[in-house]
């Protein structure tokens, strides 16, 4: 990311402004290309209904991870108000997910419900007091660098960079067992684990001081910040913090480098960006990651092997997504669902894992003849509740290889005492009940499909609304039917959605569940409507 003095985005950086140095070494910058991660749907200002590996970016990612083991009682309250703000200038292809550390009790993974961001914030208080001693401080930082390297391990794959916002009063600086006798030793080496996992997951930083009363530096925040590439920690204090942020995140610069045969795949070198603009700083990784696997120009690769890296395969261009349903003996269900982007492609072999946020294979499956033969395919996986990232790989009839990476949510959401699945789309043809599809084209008919799961003591009431983000005014509105299943707490519910109203564009459809003296649940699910 390049800003300028006054902290907007620099977007006409020309390659010969940038000299790149990997591991000591200047290489030959082949290409440089900024990407604007605004969002530009017609209808849903960008809102992305789907993951593909074509390029670009339809939104951006802010992953806000709050330390409140650092803070005393009172000090969140500042910070819950600049992010009510920050939340409220988001625009609607935005995805954002709330964590706290060192222990997650926010839990929010990335998506679209601000809503549910905002209910898991308002919860989050200040855990500490004034008296915590050395050793306590640093086996907290011990463990808080340990969940921010999970969690940000479990944003790899996605084609789009990840914005983490760190909050935290104050860091230990590292300390060894051999010099202090303390129980939880704290090392370089676990603040370099941080900035190793952000370079794989192209995950960008920003170190905040929470405290508004202190002005003095903190060492472990400042080694924290220069070991992730995110430069100076920013303090709570100045009013234009986290609109700095926005600004920033406004779009990246992509750079394309000539190999060496000194790169060392999946070895973490050290990363440095020069430009020689005045007035202009670069904002990036530490270190770049070098990927695996990577398959020269033109050379397939199976879709097994695919699935065993996080490199970028893009010779075949797809889209892919996923929903989950409750599946068996405490297992979710998640169908994964991928497509070619260009007409007329037929997909000859084709895998999906779900990966783990420690990057291990949860499940993986490969597609028989029959799911090939869909225009539209499904393969279903069964996995435990959890976050998962789902990697979807694929070879066509011309040998060109592709993989996309989809962020699942694998969790059953609350409505009040019952439990509600992914909302489905569908995509109705004449004499079929409707299969899964990620696109529609204006015109067509499409139906909601919803899984409910619990006892019914009361009345239900249910819609299923199209909108133009996630919070907007209804467009077109749906009441769906119900049915019971051959399971006693488990039920259907559908409703054939109008489109007449619907110009080609991004929407969010939602779905509304209430039952009688019970809080309501929602769920979304993006959509793009294409012309005819």
């Amino acid at each position: 990311m390049v800003v300028g003095a006054d902290g907007k985005p620099v977007v006409d950086l020309k390659p010969n402004e940038v000299q790149i140095r990997v591991a000591g070494r200047n290489r030959t910058l082949k290409s440089l290309e900024y990407i604007s991660a605004s969002g530009s749907g017609a209808a849903g200002g960008g809102v992305a209904p789907f993951a593909t590996n074509a390029g670009g970016a339809t939104g951006r990612r802010f992953l806000v991870v709050i330390e409140d083991e650092s803070m005393q009682p009172g000090v969140e309250r500042p910070v819950r108000e600049a992010l009510e703000g920050f939340l409220s200038s988001l625009s609607p292809g935005d995805q954002v997910g709330l964590s706290t550390a060192p222990r997650d009790t926010a839990g929010v993974p990335l998506g679209m419900d601000l809503a549910k961001v905002r209910q898991a914030l308002g919860q989050v208080s200040g855990r500490t007091s004034a008296g915590a001693n050395s050793e306590e401080r640093a086996c907290r930082a011990r463990d808080t660098l340990n969940h921010l390297r999970n969690i940000v391990s479990s944003l790899a794959g996605a084609d789009a960079p990840s914005h983490i916002l760190f909050f935290s009063s104050g860091m230990s600086i590292p300390v060894r067992t051999s010099t202090g006798g303390y129980t939880c030793e704290l090392t370089n080496e676990q603040f370099q684990a941080v900035g190793t996992a952000g370079a794989s997951a192209r995950a960008h930083f920003f170190i905040i001081q929470s405290e508004l009363s202190v002005s003095q530096r903190n060492e472990g925040l400042e080694t924290l910040a220069g070991l992730t590439g995110a430069g100076a920690v920013l303090r709570l204090a100045g009013a234009d913090t986290l609109d700095r942020v926005l600004a920033e995140a406004a779009g990246y610069y992509m750079a394309t480098l000539e190999p060496d045969n000194n790169d060392r795949a999946g070895q973490p070198a050290r990363l440095e960006v020069r430009l020689s603009r005045s007035g202009v700083s670069a904002r990036t990784h530490a270190e770049v990651v070098p990927s695996r696997g990577a398959a020269a120009p033109g050379a397939a690769t199976s879709p097994r092997d695919m699935l065993r890296t996080s490199a970028a395969f893009r010779d075949l261009p797809l889209r892919a997504a996923a929903f989950s349903s409750r599946g068996a003996k405490d297992q979710m269900m998640v169908m994964a669902l991928a497509e070619p982007i260009e007409p007329g492609v037929k997909i000859t072999a084709a895998s999906a894992a779900l990966v783990t946020p420690d990057n291990k294979i949860a499940f993986q499956s490969t597609a028989d003849e029959k799911q090939l033969a869909q225009p539209t395919l499904a393969i279903p996986m069964a996995v435990a509740p959890g976050t998962y990232r789902l990697r979807v790989a694929a070879t066509d009839a011309n040998g060109r290889s592709g993989a996309v990476d989809y962020q699942v949510d694998a969790t059953l959401k609350d409505a009040g005492p019952l439990k509600l699945g992914s909302l489905v789309l569908l995509k109705l043809r004449d004499g079929s009940a409707g299969s899964p599809a990620l696109q529609f084209t204006a015109g067509d008919k499409l139906a909601g499909y919803l899984e409910m799961y619990g006892q019914v003591t009361g009345q239900i009431s249910a819609k299923i609304e199209v909108a133009a983000s996630a919070d907007g005014p209804a467009i077109v509105s749906a009441d769906p039917g119900g049915r019971g299943t051959s399971e006693p707490d488990r039920f259907i519910l559908t409703a054939e959605i109008p489109t007449d109203k619907l110009t080609p564009g991004d929407y969010v459809v939602r779905a509304i569940v209430k039952m009688e003296g019970q809080p309501e649940g929602r769920v979304f699910r993006a959509m793009r409507v294409i012309a005819k």
